[in-house]
């Protein structure tokens, strides 16, 4: 029989349990509500961050085959994102806004760069430890993964779950849009110009997508081979293949052209090593014959074999084709260049994203070592915004890690980068490497390219999806169960 079938896939204790309910609600609630753009939701999101910590610890005193030092280790994690919380409120002791009455109205009057090395422009104090407080939330959430659970098995079930309701969204979301478009619905709410379904922002939804269709495709890569029809639609393979193109569908639908572009690489990517896995070599039909759900002999696998076989390179082909032809087309269009979707009317366009970045880089000048402070882009960037940009306020600069610069300087950056950075060189020093574990770690590849370029981890939804999915690949490898 395969491991995967005498292995026990079940919880070993409490704490994974509550590690799975936790994942689950803290992915869920922000994806189900707006992408967690509601104040309710990212208050009682905040509030169940702390179940992670509190699990860890329980985990590291109660459970005999705890890791030594479960609990330090998990806190060492964690550090760098508490740094930066008290470094933002030792910033807001030092507000970098003034406020100016002139006659009968108020002004906001931006205090001299070098006023002091740590100051804050956010409008609020809540404003400014919010998106700390979630970061937090997220890092520690993730983190219980990797110190919590010892089996593959936990880890794929979560990746699983959410997968679900990420294509559970998306088809609403395809539902809704169809009910839109008949006539005489037109006047239905909608929750957000320019966006799909309940998520505000396209872009958000693209990201989210991306990221759990990368989770999908893990899932379908790491189940067991099904050739036979019969068992094949009962599969947890086949279920996940279906999550994944749901997922891919909706980017294909909402997205834009760099956003396709690197769902089309991730489809081919994963369609490529499914084609490996299911060719008809003695390997590959001996670990199906072996299975309880193998009824046939063995020599009779060889042609039902071929068929997945030749699906999967198929569809793998067809997405690398695709995927060049768009590059091309987009490429060539001076109004796209891959980065934005010239027929979205209510998106960003070329040239405002070259201003956004002029006028940030002018910004990071001033204060390039702790920046102007989290929450504070909206307030410092409305003073150096130049008049190709208009007269709105501008919520980020379309880019992560100039987002991060100019609030949190190079400081906050390294602060946010360093646990990442270490658990990935943990993981390639190990030296043992899955397939199924290179087909996450290409989608979070992916979504780093996003990252540069927008900004989805401003949406709660996905920022606890890239923890989750992050710390289930550092996993991954080196779980002792799998």
């Amino acid at each position: 029989m395969l491991d995967e079938e005498v292995v026990n896939k079940n919880t070993r204790h409490g704490n994974e349990r509550l590690l799975i309910v936790n994942v689950l609600l803290m992915f869920a609630l922000p994806a189900i509500f707006f992408g967690g753009t509601s104040d309710f939701i990212t208050g009682l999101f905040i509030a169940l961050g702390i179940l992670a910590p509190i699990n860890v610890f329980v985990y590291s005193r109660a459970w005999i085959d705890a890791t030594p030092h479960t609990w330090m280790r998990f806190l060492l994690a964690l550090s760098p994102y508490i740094i930066a919380f008290i470094i933002t409120v030792v910033g807001l002791l030092h507000p970098a806004l003034e406020h100016v009455q002139i006659g009968s109205r108020e002004y906001l009057k931006l205090l001299k760069n070098g006023e002091t090395l740590l100051a804050s422009a956010a409008p609020s104090f809540l404003s400014a430890i919010t998106p700390d407080l979630i970061t937090l939330g997220c890092a520690a959430c993730g983190l219980s993964i990797y110190f919590i659970t010892e089996s593959r098995y936990i880890i794929r079930r979560i990746i699983f779950y959410c997968s679900l309701i990420a294509a559970s969204i998306a088809v609403l979301g395809f539902l809704y849009d169809a009910i839109l478009a008949i006539k005489g619905f037109e006047n239905m709410p909608s929750f957000g110009e320019g966006g799909f379904f309940i998520f505000p922002i396209a872009s958000w939804w693209s990201a989210f997508a991306l990221l759990w269709m990368g989770g999908a495709l893990t899932v379908a890569v790491y189940s067991a081979q099904r050739f036979r029809f019969v068992t094949f639609f009962y599969s947890l393979r086949f279920l996940s293949l279906l999550s994944a193109v749901i997922l891919f569908f909706s980017i294909m639908y909402c997205g834009t052209p760099i956003e396709r572009v690197l769902a089309m690489w991730l489809a081919a990517v994963a369609c490529a090593v499914l084609t490996f896995d299911t060719i008809p070599t003695n390997k590959n039909l001996s670990r199906h014959w072996t299975s309880k759900y193998s009824r046939k002999r063995k020599n009779n696998f060889m042609s039902s074999a071929i068929v997945p076989c030749l699906v999967y390179a198929a569809a793998g082909l067809t997405a690398a084709a695709v995927s060049a032809f768009t590059i091309v087309d987009s490429a060539n269009n001076k109004d796209e260049m891959l980065i934005v979707n010239a027929d979205n009317e209510s998106g960003v366009t070329l040239a405002e994203r070259r201003a956004l970045l002029v006028d940030s880089v002018d910004i990071i000048e001033l204060k390039p070592v702790f920046g102007w402070g989290t929450g504070s882009f909206s307030n410092v960037f409305a003073f150096y915004q130049s008049s190709d940009l208009g007269d709105c306020a501008w919520d980020s600069p379309h880019s992560e890690i100039v987002k991060k610069i100019i609030e949190n300087g190079f400081a906050g950056l390294a602060l946010a980068a360093i646990t990442p950075f270490i658990f990935f060189v943990m993981w390639l020093m190990r030296f043992d490497f899955s397939a199924s574990g290179l087909v996450l770690l290409f989608a979070l590849g992916c979504f780093g390219v996003l990252a540069v370029i927008d900004c989805p981890l401003q949406c709660i939804a996905v920022q606890i999806s890239f923890w989750v999915l992050m710390m289930s690949l550092f996993k991954w490898d080196c779980s002792k169960v799998r």
